[in-house]
Parts: structure tokens; sequence; C-alpha cells
């Protein structure tokens, strides 16, 4: 236990360094203390059948658990984001659509939360307070007025996000790059 202790404050200098570069998958992501996501393409993941996957404090899983490598519907990466200690990840998927989600680490949940989404725009705002987790992106749906779309963690599984239409940004919404 100690000694993933000392390999990982030897390596929060690093990851520090690059929440602050130009983000992109593949490329580590500080989510607070100890805690690190990493999204693999398929040049780099470590099951074949899977397309993209996400390294969660060393831990790999399919980033999107209903895609195989065989399935072309999710194509090239639209945004890889390392932001207020969150990652925003996006990837086309298929015409009109973005699908993505968010996740970062609650300290005070002491857990791991996750937003999905799959919308016509991508996230272009994120809301990271202690008790609100949510991104938004501009609203693009035909027949609805609102100017934004909202998805926010409830607490639950991540496919239980709740969507919302906004007329304003919500209070303490930061711009995403």
């Amino acid at each position: 236990m100690a000694t993933k202790t000392a390999y990982a404050l030897l390596l929060l200098p690093l990851l520090a360094s690059l929440a602050h570069a130009a983000p992109k998958a593949g490329v580590p992501c500080s989510l607070g203390k100890l805690h690190v996501a990493q999204l693999l393409t398929d040049d780099d993941t470590v099951d074949a059948n899977q397309r993209y996957q996400l390294v969660l404090d060393g831990k790999v899983s399919p980033a999107f658990a209903e895609q195989s490598f065989a399935d072309d519907t999710l194509t090239e990466v639209k945004t890889a984001q390392c932001q207020y200690r969150s990652q925003v990840f996006a990837v086309d998927f298929g015409s009109p659509y973005y699908k993505g989600f968010a996740i970062r680490y609650n300290a005070r949940a002491k857990a791991m939360e996750r937003i999905d989404f799959a919308e016509k725009a991508l996230p272009a705002y994120l809301v990271n307070a202690a008790d609100n987790f949510t991104v938004v992106m501009p609203n693009e749906e035909a027949g609805v007025t609102s100017k934004y779309i909202a998805y926010s963690y409830n607490g639950q599984a991540p496919a239980q996000s709740e969507k919302q239409y906004l007329d304003a940004l919500p209070p303490h919404a930061k711009a995403l790059r």
C-alpha cells in the first residue's frame, strides 16, 4: 500500500502538468487526489473488441458498454478535455450526433461520478461543484426553444443522467475549451 501511495505521489506533478496541456485521448487526466482517468482509443486498447476503453485508477473497462470494435458507429474523437478535475470525452456518433461522457471523483461522496450524453452539440460548459456535476451544451434540437441542454449526475447509475432544458446557464458553469 505504501509503495502505491509513493508512486502516486511521484506522478502527481506530471499529471498536473498534463492537465494544463492540450488534452487528447490517451493522456492521463487527474481527477483529484490519487484518482486518474485515461481514455484509450482502438490503437491503444487492451481488449481488441473494444473501440474505446476507460482506465480509471488503473482498472480498464469499456468506455461505452454497448460499443464493439467491429461497429463503426462511433468514429472520430471530437473532444477529450481534462479540465476542472474532470474528464469530458465525446466521439462522432453518426451524423448529426455526438456521444460522450463526463467523469469526476467527488471527494465529499468518496465516489466516481459519471454523466452520459448523446446530443447534436458538444459540451460547452461544466459545473463541478461538490453538490452539482453537470455538463451543458447549446440546444440544437428542432422545436425546442430552450437555449441549453444540461445533463446532471443524479447519484445513480451512469445511464440515469438527468437531461434538462435551460434558458440560462446554471450557477458556477465554467466554459470548456
